[in-house]
């Protein structure tokens, strides 16, 4: 790992965007395969999703409950769990910091509701979220 204590500013100017791009582009890659996965075969799906986790740092299967099947089924209602109408300050930057940890229990609670759901259906999905 580099100490960038010890590296130019432009070296930690480029490091910074190249990072910034790639967390960028790993949230790209997981909200398409959360909409449409990219392979036909669902072990190839898994793997994917397993290293798009590792990316992220998060579950990516965990995309689907509330992103796919509350935000875009019911978008911008009472159903939908991130809606942005849960933000009500004046100053929109307050409403962009807080708006994350506003929504959060909401999701974490509609993902686990999803998730046990499909462990008792038997639905792969569990499986790929308890990984």
């Amino acid at each position: 790992l580099r100490d960038l204590k010890h590296e130019s500013l432009p070296v930690s100017i480029f490091l910074f965007a190249l990072s910034t791009f790639q967390i960028f582009q790993g949230g790209v890659s997981v909200h398409n395969a959360a909409h449409c996965p990219p392979f036909k075969s669902q072990a190839l799906n898994r793997v994917f999703f397993l290293l798009l986790t590792v990316w992220q740092g998060a579950p990516a299967s965990s995309y689907v409950p509330g992103h796919n099947l509350s935000h875009h089924k019911y978008l911008q209602t009472r159903k939908d769990i991130m809606r942005t109408s849960k933000m009500k300050y004046d100053s929109q930057l307050l409403n962009l910091v807080c708006f994350f940890p506003t929504i959060l229990k909401s999701i974490n609670n509609n993902d686990w509701s999803y998730m046990l759901a499909q462990r008792a259906k038997g639905r792969p999905i569990w499986q790929w979220f308890q990984q």
